[in-house]
């Protein structure tokens, strides 16, 4: 099983979500080489490695059916799936016996300082751009 789906013993794809996963083969993961070998021989790669673009019918269905408030629902789904992924992974860094509370605080400080050093670097990019542009 790849991600909880269920894949043959002669290697089939298998869809997880949008995307095609194939790792598996007579129950032993295939190396780096066979599993690109594998993905050029299903039409998922190029000759060169290179991941092809993916079929239209698995591109996510687009949102200009949605009302405004649907969209605004959906957007508050996603962020909650967003919110449990990092919880998860904070959880998995930490262990069973971890604080995943303190984890948390600890990411987001690092976060907020990454933020804060980016909007920065912005803001002295449009000083140095306007002040050049202004002469």
């Amino acid at each position: 099983m790849i991600y909880g789906v269920p894949v043959s013993s002669k290697g089939e794809l298998a869809r997880v979500g949008p995307f095609l996963r194939l790792e598996w083969t007579h129950g032993k993961p295939l190396s780096h080489e066979a599993l690109l070998d594998e993905k050029r021989a299903y039409g998922l790669m190029d000759a060169m490695g290179h991941p092809l673009i993916a079929p239209a019918e698995l591109d996510p269905p687009g949102v200009a059916h949605l009302t405004p408030t649907q969209r605004i629902a959906l957007w508050a789904d996603l962020m909650e799936v967003c919110e449990q992924f990092l919880l998860a992974g904070l959880r998995r860094k930490v262990g069973p016996d971890g604080d995943v509370a303190a984890a948390y605080r600890e990411w987001h400080k690092a976060h907020m300082m990454e933020h804060d050093r980016a909007m920065q670097h912005m803001l002295e990019e449009l000083e140095r751009r306007s002040g050049r542009d202004a002469r």
